[in-house]
């Protein structure tokens, strides 16, 4: 299938001291690294608002954990957002793992599919609270694909 893109994007975790702070990989791909300046102050800002700030949890390891994982989630809703306008562009959907830890950076993995493989195989819409998600074997595949890539 042609249009189609597998990448990481790798952006240095604040606690440590990282040599570059975002990577792409592969290195030569269509997206210049400069696409991402300032996605290290975005997440930063993102993660005060974060919906998951109002959510109480009722065991301590939750509890705990909820920042780490609310930053997570921050990276990877502002790497999607970053590519939503180069998906308009090339007439592809992106879809993003959760971000990852590994060594200095937090990674999200990337996979890039043409629009029109979701128009031959139509997805179906499913709500669930008060959210509306779309689903189909493609979604499926896909995601198989992102958790193997992290």
């Amino acid at each position: 299938m042609q249009n189609r893109r597998f990448c990481w994007l790798a952006l240095g975790r604040p606690d440590l001291t990282p040599s570059h702070p975002v990577c792409v990989e592969p290195e030569n791909g269509e997206w210049p690294v400069s696409l991402f300046d300032g996605l290290a102050d975005e997440v930063e800002s993102a993660i005060p608002g974060h919906a998951l700030q109002r959510m109480f949890y009722g065991d301590e390891r939750a509890t705990r954990e909820k920042p780490e994982r609310i930053r997570r989630l921050s990276i990877t809703e502002a790497v999607r957002r970053r590519l939503s306008g180069e998906d308009q562009r090339l007439a592809r959907r992106t879809f993003c793992s959760e971000a990852y830890p590994v060594d200095d950076y937090y990674v999200v993995c990337v996979f890039q599919l043409p629009t029109r493989l979701f128009q031959q195989f139509p997805p179906i819409e499913v709500e669930w609270q008060e959210t509306t998600y779309e689903t189909s074997l493609v979604h499926a595949c896909v995601n198989l694909l992102l958790e193997e890539g992290t």
